[in-house]
């Protein structure tokens, strides 16, 4: 595969490198149509995530699949926030130098068109923004200058491969947000394996990486993402040396049960409840008096699944 130089001006995509600048034949890749290229939604966090490679707050966000890697979008007035579950089962990273040649080791690429003027190559406005799965990052700006954003990244390793997390402030791309505006916008992954490579691109096209023409779009909507379900709070009630009632409130309506024990692995659970409730009551029987007992909280609904932390009561001794 042939190198390429990140901060060189680019020229016509080679046709053996879909990053390549300049150097080998060229090719005209074909403009795709409209109808050919992908388009992505993205809502409204409500809350600002936190970029840290944990995609909690991204659990109710629409995605879209690249292959077997899926992203996901929301937004902020602050910034565009991104993410995205990469599947690898063998992670071949080494660079730790903030704009390396990234895009030849395990990473995450994201491409954006401010302007959504497409091109069949990237111009001044136009942003590449790369995280390798050691949380290294590179930027170029559309000419492949050597430029430094303002942004975080965040990389979390999963037992299928690794998490990215990503937050791009508007100021940062030149953007001014509104509901409804669209930008060019794509995202690729790269995936090394000792000296194989293959390098996958979200959009309408398999090659030139960075040709807009290639990209699909990226939407802002004023709806918000549906709330994560979260337990409120709990409390263990009406303790007596055989019998305790746990209780816990939601921020919406859903079903849940009761695991507890005297160790903190528990052991037991109560039946549960299949209706949609926004407050439960269960009943924990057939407790020993004078003992200390752990308990956690299990509740899902369509909004997802929530589960509290470990919570503690002592039954009373026997009179």
């Amino acid at each position: 595969m042939v190198a390429r130089a990140p901060h060189e001006p680019q020229s016509d995509v080679s046709s053996c490198d879909p990053h390549a600048y300049g150097g080998g034949d060229t090719v005209t890749h074909p403009r795709p149509q409209p109808s050919q290229l992908l388009a992505y939604l993205s809502k409204r966090a409500g809350v600002v995530p936190v970029v840290d490679g944990n995609l909690e707050e991204f659990q109710n966000a629409p995605s879209t699949a690249l292959g077997d890697h899926s992203l996901y979008a929301l937004w902020e007035a602050d910034a565009l926030y991104l993410a995205a579950n990469v599947v690898d089962d063998r992670l071949d990273v080494s660079i730790a130098t903030r704009d390396g040649d990234l895009w030849t080791e395990d990473s995450l690429e994201v491409f954006i068109d401010p302007e959504r003027d497409r091109g069949s190559r990237m111009t001044g406005g136009d942003r590449q923004f790369v995280v390798n799965a050691r949380g290294t990052q590179l930027d170029t700006d559309g000419a492949g200058a050597a430029w430094d954003g303002e942004w975080r990244a965040a990389v979390s390793p999963t037992a299928t491969g690794y998490t990215v997390e990503l937050g791009i402030p508007w100021s940062t791309l030149g953007i001014d947000p509104e509901a409804g505006a669209s930008y060019g916008f794509s995202f690729a992954v790269n995936d090394k394996d000792g000296s194989a490579q293959t390098q996958m691109l979200w959009g309408g096209a398999d090659s030139g990486f960075r040709v807009p023409d290639n990209w699909g779009t990226l939407t802002l909507s004023a709806d918000p993402v549906a709330e994560r379900l979260a337990i409120t709070g709990h409390t263990a009630k009406d303790v007596t040396d055989s019998i305790a009632f746990i209780e816990w409130s939601l921020n919406d309506a859903a079903d849940g049960f009761v695991e507890y024990g005297p160790t903190a692995a528990y052991g037991s659970r109560t039946p549960g409840e299949s209706g949609f409730l926004s407050f439960h009551r269960q009943r924990l029987t057939n407790l020993s008096p004078a003992t200390a007992y752990f308990y956690r909280i299990n509740s899902s609904s369509e909004a997802g699944a929530s589960a509290s932390a470990t919570g503690t009561f002592n039954t009373k001794p026997i009179n």
